[in-house]
């Protein structure tokens, strides 16, 4: 049975290989510094995304990590006709990769392909253009600061809760503002806590006590599905030679979990949505799952002008003030050390 084992293990670690050298294959870059594997940011970290026609976010996204202190910052995109490539490519401290690979088929794989090859022995915060992280501090501490605290505590990854922003009221568009400025509002009492998944997704991850998953919340109640929306992620993980990044796109395994919960600020309700879900509802070659979320928006933005009048709308401050309210949760150790 241990040597049909090891095959078994053996056999899809070789097609696993394959299938990450087609995958590199397939990835091309267009501008910027060829990045270096390999090299060690002891407390720093780099930022990477998988994009396609994000011209409304991407310059934002670039900015706010920027300012986080990021020490690079990787896109790949996947076939944007819009000015998405360019806008990055304005950036000094962005590197631009290219794929035509099929999004639905290959999503994790690209991406775990990615860090793997060019992010080795690296922090990396692998976040979608529309999330903006942000993790529980005091008045001065930094993200050097948080990672030097993850490195010496050896954790390896870190949870984080997506947060689906929005307006009250429509943003005076002519005074140039950030989104958190623009959507600054989510609904956290519509999410749901669930204890913290055991299985192959998240295999051989070490949890600490009190850190669990998140489902549901506003787009749920906004598009009347069934649909579980998963609203939790590994964001932030070090690429060592245990971890095992995107074996689904919100799950990493092989990992040990920081003792705090962070959040992604989800800038998906924003002024462009309704604009897009028509586009993608209606385009007859978008991915059936992708197209089918999209309708339900179109759909609701064409009886809805906005989630004016959100009896829950709790304006953001910041993660600790969340972990105060008993929503995300922060060990006392963090505090302690913050």
């Amino acid at each position: 049975m241990r040597v049909l084992t090891r095959m078994k293990a053996l056999y899809r670690n070789i097609l696993e290989g394959l299938e990450e050298l087609y995958i590199l294959i397939r990835i091309s870059r267009l501008h910027g510094h060829e990045c270096k594997g390999a090299v060690r940011l002891e407390a720093g970290f780099v930022v990477f995304s998988l994009v396609k026609d994000a011209q409304e976010h991407i310059a934002e996204f670039i900015r706010y990590y920027t300012v986080l202190g990021a020490k690079s910052i990787m896109i790949v995109d996947n076939g944007s006709v819009d000015a998405t490539v360019d806008i990055a490519e304005s950036f000094e401290n962005v590197t631009v990769f290219s794929t035509s690979l099929d999004f639905a088929r290959f999503e994790s794989t690209i991406r775990r392909s990615f860090l793997r090859r060019y992010c080795r022995n690296m922090w990396v915060l692998a976040v979608d253009v529309d999330e903006h992280f942000d993790f529980p501090r005091g008045a001065s501490t930094t993200m050097g600061d948080f990672i030097t605290y993850l490195n010496s505590n050896r954790y390896t990854a870190v949870t984080a809760c997506m947060l689906d922003m929005f307006a009250l009221e429509p943003a005076d568009r002519a005074v140039p503002s950030s989104f958190l400025s623009r959507y600054p509002y989510l609904d956290y009492e519509s999410i749901e806590k669930e204890p913290y998944p055991n299985g192959w997704l998240t295999r051989n991850n070490v949890v600490p006590t009190g850190v669990c998953i998140y489902k549901g919340g506003i787009r749920k109640e906004v598009l009347r599905t069934q649909h579980e929306f998963l609203l939790v992620k590994h964001p932030l993980m070090y690429i060592d030679d245990q971890i095992i990044p995107f074996t689904h796109p919100h799950y990493c395994a092989n990992a040990r979990i920081a003792d705090v919960v962070c959040v992604l600020l989800h800038f998906k309700f924003t002024d462009g949505l309704a604009a897009k879900a028509t586009r993608i509802a209606d385009d007859s070659n978008s991915d059936p799952t992708w197209a089918t979320e999209h309708r339900l928006y179109k759909e609701f933005f064409s009886a809805n002008a906005s989630l004016l009048g959100s009896h829950r709308a709790y304006k953001y401050g910041s993660v600790m003030d969340l972990a105060n309210k008993g929503f995300l949760y922060v060990s006392p150790t963090y505090r302690a050390f913050i």
